[in-house]
């Protein structure tokens, strides 16, 4: 029987990690698409820029049976700094892709984001209004409503802060620990935790769900000062160096939803 043949955006990432791993282990022929490499010999990789719609051409030749886009610029200061670099990876992207996934009639899946949300009440619904309080949340945003009316079986999945020893949130600040460099981290600021590895597991059977906007928080909801206790007892490193703090102490560039909490 052949196997399933799934396009990977993103790959090189963290959560493209995950993924990789995830749809090997399931038995899926995988096709990873990144701006670099990381010479994974279990995958087929393509090295091209998403933001240029040249890349399609790269697809032409595949007989690809699904699609899960990842790669994006979660860098919310960068995306706040140069708005129309944003635009082009984190929503032209996505409307090239699933167009293409949409005149193949073949399942697609979109991460978004929690930062979609303003973080006035937390404990988001699918069905509750989103607000972005930055350029990142609104291309998201717009990114999502793009997909769907598009493609109406697409599935849309916002995800919520995540946590994995690839990369990400958690190598950040055990790497900052590990120098002896003192964190502030903020007590009013909520997110729904998620690891990395289950959201690869939720992501993969996501190819099979019915289209639409979907939700997908982690188990429990930790502040950042708390995630950063867990984290720093996890790798057994001091927690001394964490310092809790609000989003008004600190002078930040771009404006983050404070409760950003989600629920299915």
């Amino acid at each position: 029987m052949k196997k399933m043949h799934i396009l990977i955006t993103g790959h090189t990432g963290f959560l493209g990690h995950y993924l990789t791993e995830t749809l090997i282990s399931k038995g899926y022929q995988v096709t990873g698409l990144s701006r670099g490499k990381n010479s994974n010999p279990k995958i087929t990789e393509i090295q091209a820029d998403l933001s240029d719609s040249t890349f399609l051409k790269e697809l032409e030749d595949l007989s690809i049976d699904g699609i899960i886009h990842a790669a994006a610029n979660g860098n919310i200061d960068a995306c706040e700094k140069d708005k129309q670099a944003s635009f082009a990876i984190n929503v032209k992207a996505a409307l090239d892709l699933v167009k293409y996934a949409s005149n193949k009639k073949i399942p697609f899946v979109f991460t978004s984001s929690d930062q979609v949300f303003d973080g006035e009440k937390g404990q988001y619904a699918p069905t509750d209004e989103a607000r972005p309080l930055n350029s990142y949340g609104t291309h998201k945003l717009a990114a999502e409503k793009g997909v769907l009316s598009i493609y109406s079986e697409a599935v849309v999945c916002r995800m919520p802060l995540m946590i994995g020893g690839y990369g990400g949130y958690e190598k950040a600040l055990v790497k900052h620990l590990l120098s002896g460099t003192a964190q502030i981290l903020f007590t009013d600021e909520i997110r729904s935790v998620l690891q990395a590895k289950d959201a690869a597991q939720l992501l993969a059977e996501a190819l099979n769900w019915k289209g639409g906007l979907y939700h997908l928080p982690g188990p429990k909801d930790m502040n950042r000062y708390e995630l950063g206790v867990y984290l720093a007892e996890k790798h057994g490193l001091d927690k001394s160096l964490l310092i809790p703090g609000k989003q008004g102490d600190v002078n930040l560039r771009v404006q983050r939803p404070k409760n950003a909490t989600m629920r299915r």
